[in-house]
């Protein structure tokens, strides 16, 4: 793994990188993940692979990902889809539920 540039981007709390990596086949974002925070320190929670673009016909790969300084940071600033939004509304939603309904058996008893 080369990296190839490493931006430290104060304003939102990460460093934005692009690499090139080496590998007989296309490199999966997981294992990608825990090789970037391997070599750049971080916790693997923290890394957040944009892209792996393959050049047809070599064994080379380039990435880019962004590495933020805390987790918290990386749930703040990245955009989640509809569909993720919607199930945590759910959870929220079920959890006022099950506290509502747990005040209402204590009151009872």
């Amino acid at each position: 793994m080369k990296i190839l540039t490493n931006t430290k981007n104060e304003l939102l709390n990460r460093q934005e990188i692009k690499l090139i990596v080496e590998s007989e086949k296309s490199p999966n974002y997981p294992e990608l993940a825990l090789a970037i925070s391997e070599k750049i320190g971080k916790p693997v929670e923290n890394v957040d692979i944009l892209s792996v673009y393959g050049h047809f016909g070599t064994k080379t790969f380039e990435a880019s990902a962004h590495v933020y300084d805390s987790s918290e940071d990386k749930n703040r600033i990245k955009v989640k889809t509809k569909k993720q939004r919607d199930t945590e509304k759910k959870a929220i939603e079920e959890a006022k539920k099950s506290e509502a309904e747990s005040k209402k058996n204590e009151q009872a008893n």
